[in-house]
């Protein structure tokens, strides 16, 4: 299981507010940012992800995008 400690480490890093994270029930692979600091990730982008060490790359390349204020959903 993934630690709730690791999500707020990455979201000082990225220098936002805490972030939100919202699971979405779908089996495509995707994840998106919306209003600058939700980050929504579907249960087909957590299924491919086999460790904490590509949870965080991935965590971190979404903070990224709220870092960064983009939104998008696709």
């Amino acid at each position: 299981m993934f630690t709730v400690r690791a999500i707020d480490i990455l979201a000082v890093l990225a220098g936002s507010d805490k972030p939100a994270f919202r699971r979405v029930a779908k089996a495509k692979a995707q994840a998106w940012v919306t209003d600058g600091k939700t980050i929504f990730v579907s249960d087909g982008m957590m299924k491919l992800l086999r460790d904490e060490n590509e949870l965080a790359f991935f965590l971190g390349h979404e903070l990224g995008h709220v870092a960064l204020g983009h939104t998008g959903f696709w």
